[in-house]
């Protein structure tokens, strides 16, 4: 029953995949800004 709310209703599915996506790079986004400030960080500690 499941699978046939889905083929009957295919917008929400598609909008989920569309979403997801760009919720995949925002956080892959802050995972690099988060890795970049940190080595950042340390490289700005270690200087002599």
């Amino acid at each position: 029953m499941k699978l046939s709310a889905i083929i009957k209703n295919p917008n929400p599915v598609r909008s989920l995949d569309l979403e997801s996506p760009r919720g995949g790079r925002l956080g892959l986004l802050v995972v690099v800004l988060i890795v970049l400030g940190l080595g950042a960080l340390a490289w700005w500690l270690l200087q002599p």
